[in-house]
């Protein structure tokens, strides 16, 4: 261990990249309340809207037993140390991980521990193509017509997977443009799509900078009732399909073949409002399913994978197929799994509010990933203080935050797992109001703002790797 614990204190603080670079630095200045640390990677100045609390500033272990996160910690160390080996984390939310500030800061901490460990990016989703927010630390721009599909309606459109959401085309010009906008450092040399299609005439190809046009191998497993096919990966026994890049490369496009020509959508005019969506393409007979992507490389290193759609609670990630889901979460075989899921489920009157079936739900969800991974281990983020604001009840303090913080520990005594206190090192119940103040937080009193998930993520960190090296030491 003295291997690790000397190059972690060779390291610079490292800095975040963003296109907009002088909205927030991303690293802060030393800060007392922190504690002396032997090493610390991203000190930070904690603004006053900040409980001192050493405690709420650390990994907490309801159960005592440290056990499982001790073993992703001896896997992270070998990584690290031999420079060789991945460790796969996922992080599963609602609006906190959709927008990507909260993730692409653990996600850069991690992957720059150790100089040339990176690991690869982790899943990704055309936000864009369905005219919602996305990550901004990678851009998957669109042509063409596509229609959305999310595990918060009630019935989605389609069967959903590990994205919790889908973008359908049936438009001949439809194309994805991606870019991970960091060149050379998220290089990929395979992507596996996954995906649907209405037949075996319909299939994503994959354009290279180069002008090359890669097609996938793939084996055709079953068909389903419904006549969608379920494609397999040679070899690979994943679902959807699978490209091999001739060199390494960050951006590509992607194409879908055996698709009709169809209208344009409508522009709309200065001071009109937009025009209701009228475009359905699993009314076509050839249609093409996207759940999302997976740039995959040979580097060791961490992959920090995120899934997180605006307004899901825990219904909401059961509401997926559980086929779709444990099939791609196999692709990933997160060590790691990182739940930031609550905050929607406690945006209800406080007599609607059942801390007993939200803990039910939350196990179903813990039992599909342990089918996948019985060795993984989990860390709750709970919920931060927050407005109610439903229909009936809007703009006041959420009663049922207390009550569903309690719920998190909980979860995590019964499944000995690790626990971030966000409520409490905000200061607990009403504590947004002093957030919004400082900057940290929206004025909805429910979202941060990027300051405050660079700062929320940056103590996340810190915590994680405190709660390392203290294993390092014992």
């Amino acid at each position: 261990m003295l291997v690790l614990f000397l190059s972690l204190q060779m390291l610079p603080a490292q800095t975040l990249y963003s296109p907009n670079a002088d909205i927030i630095p991303p690293c802060y200045n030393p800060d007392a309340h922190l504690g002396p640390l032997p090493f610390m990677p991203c000190p930070i100045d904690t603004p006053a809207c900040l409980k001192h609390d050493s405690l709420k500033l650390s990994l907490q272990y309801p159960s005592g037993n440290r056990d499982k996160m001790e073993q992703f910690y001896n896997k992270l160390s070998e990584v690290m140390q031999k420079g060789e080996g991945n460790i796969n984390i996922l992080h599963i939310g609602g609006s906190h991980v959709q927008a990507g500030d909260l993730s692409h800061t653990l996600r850069t901490r991690l992957t720059e521990m150790v100089p040339n460990l990176v690991g690869d990016h982790g899943m990704l989703f055309p936000f864009r193509a369905l005219k919602t927010n996305g990550p901004w630390n990678y851009r998957l721009n669109y042509e063409g017509r596509w229609q959305g599909t999310r595990n918060v309606l009630q019935t989605p459109l389609v069967d959903l997977g590990l994205s919790g959401t889908a973008a359908i085309t049936a438009d001949s010009s439809a194309r994805l443009h991606l870019n991970l906008r960091e060149e050379g450092k998220w290089d990929f040399t395979q992507l596996h799509i996954f995906g649907e299609a209405s037949d075996p005439s319909v299939y994503p190809i994959v354009i290279t900078q180069q002008g090359d046009t890669l097609y996938a191998t793939q084996t055709l497993l079953q068909q389903k009732d419904y006549s969608i096919f379920n494609l397999y990966a040679d070899g690979l026994n994943q679902p959807g399909y699978h490209f091999i890049l001739p060199q390494a490369d960050s951006v590509c496009t992607i194409a879908i073949q055996g698709l009709s020509k169809v209208k344009p959508e409508p522009v709309r005019k200065k001071g009109q409002k937009r025009p209701q969506p009228n475009y359905s393409p699993l009314d076509s007979a050839h249609y093409f399913v996207m759940r999302g992507l997976l740039p995959q490389s040979n580097r060791s290193g961490i992959t920090y994978s995120e899934s997180g759609i605006n307004g899901a609670s825990v219904p909401s990630w059961l509401r997926c197929s559980e086929q779709h889901f444990c099939d791609e979460l196999s692709a990933i075989s997160p060590d790691l799994v990182i739940f930031g899921i609550g905050i929607n489920d406690a945006n209800v009157p406080k007599a609607e509010f059942d801390s007993i079936e939200f803990k039910a739900q939350y196990r179903e969800l813990i039992g599909r990933i342990h089918k996948i991974n019985p060795n993984a281990c989990f860390l709750f983020i709970t919920n931060n203080d927050c407005w109610l604001n439903t229909p009936r009840i809007r703009r006041v303090p959420n009663p049922n935050t207390a009550t569903i913080v309690e719920a998190f520990y909980a979860l995590a005594r019964e499944h000995d797992s690790a626990l971030f206190d966000v409520f409490g090192l905000m200061g607990g119940f009403k504590s947004a109001d002093k957030w919004v103040k400082a900057g940290m937080m929206k004025k909805d009193h429910i979202h941060f703002t990027r300051q405050g998930y660079f700062l929320t993520g940056n103590l996340l960190y810190n915590a994680l790797l405190r709660d390392m090296l203290q294993r390092t030491k014992e």
